[in-house]
């Protein structure tokens, strides 16, 4: 099972690589009349497919996911990816790694992700405005 498991990550990579290669030499405008008479894909389903083929080419972690989370990984930063991938996360209590959270725990885990990363760029952009404001409050009552 852990075989057709490994073979499952390399042959979504080998799909995507083929569809790019495929896309490349197709002319203008034929890209879509081919998804749907060659391979029945959506537009949609073959960019992720040629997103994972250009972004995970080279991790060696993909061979134990299934195809939803490897998918799901396409929304870490690339440059973030690897880190998170080997690290484990707390998701309702629990401490799992990527490999053992379910799909659905893996898109939790990298929402409140973002989440955490919005909040952290909300307070650096406030702590910077108030600098600035009270600066400014600071000159303006020198002036006066």
């Amino acid at each position: 099972m852990l075989i057709y498991k490994q073979q499952t990550a390399q042959n979504i990579i080998e799909i995507g690589k083929r569809l790019i290669k495929v896309k490349e030499s197709l002319p203008h405008g034929e890209w879509g009349t081919y998804l749907k008479e060659k391979v029945v894909f959506s537009r949609q389903s073959a960019n992720r497919f040629m997103q994972v083929a250009r972004e995970f080419s080279n991790c060696s972690a993909l061979s134990n996911l299934q195809p939803t989370k490897i998918f799901a990984l396409l929304d870490v930063p690339s440059e973030e990816r690897e880190d998170f991938i080997s690290q484990s996360h707390e998701i309702n209590g629990q401490t799992k790694t990527v490999d053992e959270m379910t799909s659905r725990e893996l898109q939790k885990a990298i929402k409140e992700k973002k989440q955490l990363e919005e909040q952290v760029r909300i307070q650096k952009e406030s702590k910077y405005y108030n600098k600035t404001i009270m600066s400014y409050l600071r000159s303006f009552k020198l002036r006066l």
